[in-house]
């Protein structure tokens, strides 16, 4: 499915108690469409994205910085009827086009240890822009990272599958955060890893998405033969205002090399099914 539906996405915050509202400083409430569009402006502007849930100890709001490290940092809330409140203000600035929102400032992270599960979604302010339609705001919202929390007696870490989580092991502000989080006591001392491998594509032109962040419009997609070609929201052939592809969907493509030789992927679209 590579159509961004808003709704989908946003089925699992609800489902721990989380609701998203968007304002800016100059319509006020903006009401997000199902595939997250917000609002077509081309001046600078600041978008204020609220959180509400309830107040619990196994869910927290943070801001990663830039670079290798991604340090994570609390963003403050307040509490309201019994519930939090956060705020992220999201400021737009000028470009060629009008305005625009630069990752990593464009977006935030909640952290979800419920259940066992650990649970990374990335919430932002996505800007699209075109020589004809100038620069279109999405509220999007995606679960970036998913493992299964276990507390490993030889490290005495609360851990997860690398097979599920690759990237867990050497982000070390993630894992302290974690371990702030859950109680280890009563974690399972060992699960059973559950991979979702990608299937095999096959022919030249083809490839299957490793991963597409719908904030920052990047993403990386495993061709035939197991080589990896980078691929920016330009390239995506689709006749939408937000061009988006799914992680794990095959799609096809045109190739061409830089100077350099290197691979450059270009007219992305979904991959059409046998007859």
């Amino acid at each position: 499915m590579s159509t961004y539906c808003l709704a989908e996405k946003m089925k699992r915050l609800e489902a721990l108690g989380i609701n998203l509202s968007v304002y800016d400083n100059k319509e006020g409430l903006l009401m997000p469409r199902e595939d997250g569009f917000l609002v077509h402006e081309s001046f600078e502007n600041r978008f204020s994205v609220i959180l509400k849930m309830p107040i619990r100890p196994d869910v927290a709001v943070v801001l990663a910085s830039s670079g290798k490290e991604k340090k994570l940092t609390r963003l403050a809330n307040f509490s309201s009827d019994g519930h939090y409140l956060t705020v992220r203000n999201i400021s737009t600035h000028m470009t060629g086009f009008g305005s625009t929102t630069k990752p990593p400032d464009n977006s935030f992270k909640v952290i979800s240890t419920a259940d066992g599960i650990l649970r990374v979604f990335e919430i932002g302010i996505a800007t699209r822009s075109y020589e004809d339609m100038g620069c279109l705001h999405f509220l999007t919202v995606q679960e970036v990272y998913t493992g299964q929390l276990h507390f490993d007696e030889a490290l005495q870490k609360v851990m997860v599958p690398a097979e599920e989580f690759a990237g867990y092991q050497n982000w070390l502000s993630l894992r302290e955060l974690v371990a702030e989080m859950v109680d280890k006591d009563s974690l399972p001392r060992s699960v059973t890893p559950a991979p979702k491998p990608l299937p095999p594509v096959v022919g030249s032109n083809r490839g299957r998405v490793l991963f597409f962040n719908a904030s920052t419009g990047l993403g990386l997609v495993k061709l035939a033969g197991d080589q990896i070609a980078g691929l920016h929201w330009t390239k995506i052939n689709l006749d939408v205002p937000f061009p988006y592809v799914e992680t794990g969907e095959e799609v096809e493509f045109s190739t061409s090399y830089t100077e350099k030789g290197f691979l450059k992927i270009a007219d992305v679209k979904p991959a059409l099914k046998p007859a």
